[in-house]
């Protein structure tokens, strides 16, 4: 089961038990738990890339943090981004870095700065270790979009991992149209843009 059906499950419990509260402040508690979860939900992401994963710990305007986890001997493209600096702290591991063509090394509790428009990858050297890292995002555009890769190890075209970009929303959907299905009623194009243009679906 992943993350985001863990979240799931528990606000379908948390709903629940406010429906099934005995008194007034028993469920204003629930609830309150329930309001804190699903904003968080509506926010979460998740990415699955061939050398390991990201998940987003904040998105605002001006500022993104991501928690980035490199498996052993992982190794991302060589990329550079037009509208965004990067800052990149090492919690876990070793990571032996690629700053416009040349290689620094970062250790745990060591932080580097990717300027707008350096050429930038992280590799995990290890054989058996995670590499992980905290990178702090600023600038004016944070999609995922803004990524110009140079060179990649997996054969990846420029927007291919975009093909692999999971939002709750999107899991939300799927599972929606598969209980759909389950009830036998045909999905079509027009009920497609119809939930996606109902906030109410995702409250």
């Amino acid at each position: 089961m992943s993350q985001v059906d863990k979240l799931k499950n528990l606000l379908v419990e948390l709903k629940g038990r406010i429906e099934s509260a005995t008194t007034e402040s028993q469920a204003d508690a629930y609830s309150q738990y329930y309001d804190a979860l699903d904003a968080l939900i509506k926010g979460y992401e998740i990415d699955f890339r061939p050398w390991g994963h990201y998940e987003v710990i904040l998105n605002q305007p001006f500022v993104k943090v991501k928690r980035i986890v490199v498996k052993p001997r992982g190794r991302l493209s060589y990329q550079y981004h037009d509208q965004r600096t990067e800052d990149w702290i090492i919690t876990r591991g070793t990571a032996k870095i690629t700053l416009d063509d040349e290689e620094v090394w970062r250790g745990e509790g060591e932080k580097i700065r990717i300027k707008v428009g350096q050429k930038h990858r992280v590799e995990n050297p290890s054989f058996d270790n995670k590499l992980e890292f905290i990178e702090v995002q600023t600038g004016t555009y944070f999609g995922e979009d803004d990524i110009v890769r140079i060179d990649d190890d997996y054969g990846r075209l420029e927007l291919d991992h975009l093909k692999d970009h999971v939002t709750i929303k999107e899991e939300q959907l799927k599972n929606k149209t598969n209980w759909w299905s389950k009830m036998g009623k045909e999905w079509t194009e027009e009920d497609d843009g119809h939930m996606l243009d109902n906030d109410e679906i995702w409250q």
